[in-house]
């Protein structure tokens, strides 16, 4: 019986770092996106210049603010109206940041990677733990914004491993269809070398993100962590879970008892969470096949 050979992880994971040297460094714009970003005086004009650098940014920016997401039924011409009428300073700094980093990786259709559901997910995590941010009650608890940019790129790995190991990541998804977070990054593991939360927070240390969001890349998988900014952590990987669990099981109770000990977060929190989440559902799909369409 003929045996495939064993896999020499320290090689496989070599190759595999070098050839993550090899991907681009920041755009332009993504490196002043994240000036902006710890930027807590900046205003809305910078902002949309800083945008408007970028053609294809800038028209997925005025695409964001028609979307039924945000139900504004007037006229949005520009990256400043987008911003004052209708989506805000802080979640336009979030969004634009994460396309601009997203928009960096090509996802070939025929990989198996579901881009919709990553968008929507994302963006319920993203909108679940800005909106849990706020009833943490241990010490060390995120900052609401910090919360949501984390939780728009908490699997940002994801585009990065399909980007760069194409053919492996279609045997990964060939072989979990189904998996969830923690159990695909085992499959990733054996046929890969590496999973996704490695690569994503190498990436994000490497372009040197906040690090709640390097942190958040890397430990959201574990409930367990307790290390540097855990609460974000927990908290984001809590509601990731949470958002796969009602996008699978839409009429089931939402429920983690683990997640609100951990993070002294009332039982009405959680209830509050489903109403949002039940509410914006259809929206948030409606803005991640925007966000899922080719650019």
């Amino acid at each position: 019986m003929h045996t495939a050979p064993a896999i020499d992880h320290a090689a496989e994971l070599g190759l595999r770092v070098r050839q993550l040297n090899d991907l681009p460094p920041l755009s332009p714009v993504a490196e002043r996106l994240l000036t902006v970003l710890g930027n807590d005086e900046v205003e809305v004009g910078a902002l949309a210049r800083t945008i408007e650098l970028d053609p294809g940014l800038t028209a997925r920016v005025v695409g964001l603010a028609r979307s039924a997401f945000f139900g504004y039924t007037g006229n949005v011409y520009t990256v400043r109206e987008a911003i004052v009428r209708v989506l805000g300073l802080e979640t336009v700094k979030s969004l634009a940041l994460s396309l601009a980093l997203s928009g960096q990786f090509q996802v070939s259709p025929t990989i198996g990677l579901d881009l919709g559901r990553y968008w929507v997910t994302a963006l319920l995590t993203a909108s679940s733990s800005r909106a849990l941010a706020s009833r943490v009650s241990v010490p060390g608890g995120p900052d609401p914004s910090a919360a949501y940019l984390a939780g728009l790129l908490h699997n940002l790995g994801l585009l990065v491993m399909v980007h760069l190991f194409e053919a492996d990541m279609a045997r990964v998804f060939s072989l979990a269809p189904a998996a969830t977070d923690s159990s695909l990054a085992a499959v990733e593991r054996t046929v890969v070398g590496v999973d996704h939360h490695r690569v994503g927070a190498w990436l994000a240390d490497r372009w040197h993100l906040p690090r709640e969001v390097v942190v958040v890349m890397q430990h959201h998988h574990d409930p367990t962590y307790r290390g540097l900014h855990w609460p974000c952590a927990r908290l984001v990987g809590g509601c990731a879970r949470l958002c796969h669990w009602y996008l699978d099981h839409p009429t089931e109770p939402l429920e983690d008892a683990h997640l609100r000990e951990d993070l002294g977060i009332r039982p009405d929190g959680l209830e509050a969470l489903r109403s949002l989440i039940s509410e914006r559902a259809d929206a948030i799909r409606d803005l991640a096949g925007t966000l899922a369409r080719p650019h």
